[in-house]
């Protein structure tokens, strides 16, 4: 069974590590072409588990990626958390494994490509580590990103404008290059994960690090190419 672990708390937050396939907001039905499940709906298990019946989300988190997700217990300070991220002061650091062999130096993504235009949308790339997969044609890079804007899918679509497709991204990725990642016994979750957050706690001023820890599904991908970050 899929679970929430807390990895922090205190009197006005909860940072939880939120499993692949929750939804971090309520899905807009309009939009969807089928009905949400309430299993998957993470805003009311949360309540469900902690019996914080006012808990509510401060930023989003795809469905699909997994990792670290704010909430915050009151509504009187949830403002005071959410200008973290409007106003950039929180630093968000996400891991994912790519199709491809990125560039060895850094490099950052600057706009995305949103309903026929261009938008600004400034990603940082740190490349850490490539391999060749057996019985896969191309070998998979693992990066850290820095995601310094919050477009929709913002890495997601950036990665596959380079062709350099998020492993198992069905939406944005190669589906043919996803089955051959299957046959090699990784599980079908996107390899996309919220992997630390950074900033100043508005209230207390404490500087407070959270990091998420690597779940099954990424050992899996570690034991397979030899190699595990940070």
């Amino acid at each position: 069974m899929l679970t929430f672990k807390t990895l922090y708390e205190d009197s006005w937050i909860l940072v939880v590590d939120k499993p692949s396939g929750f939804y971090s907001h309520s899905p807009d039905q309009k939009k969807e072409t089928r009905r949400i499940s309430p299993r998957w709906n993470g805003l009311s298990v949360m309540k469900n588990s902690t019996g914080l019946k006012n808990l509510s989300p401060i930023h989003r988190l795809d469905q699909k990626t997994s990792g670290l997700w704010m909430l915050c217990k009151g509504s009187e300070e949830r403002s005071l958390f959410q200008d973290l991220f409007s106003h950039r002061l929180i630093q968000k650091q996400y891991i994912c494994a790519t199709k491809g062999i990125l560039p060895k130096a850094s490099f950052s993504f600057f706009k995305l490509e949103e309903k026929d235009q261009w938008v600004s949308a400034k990603t940082s790339v740190d490349p850490l580590f490539f391999c060749s997969l057996p019985k896969v044609e191309l070998p998979i890079s693992l990066a850290k990103v820095d995601l310094l804007t919050g477009k929709t899918h913002q890495i997601r679509k950036q990665f596959s404008t380079v062709r350099h497709f998020i492993i198992n991204d069905k939406k944005y990725g190669d589906k043919k290059w996803n089955r051959k990642i299957h046959e090699l016994g990784l599980p079908n979750t996107l390899y996309l994960r919220s992997y630390q957050l950074s900033f100043e706690h508005p209230i207390n001023r404490q500087k407070i690090i959270i990091k998420a820890p690597w779940n099954r599904h990424w050992h899996k991908l570690f034991d397979l190419i030899g190699y595990c970050p940070i």
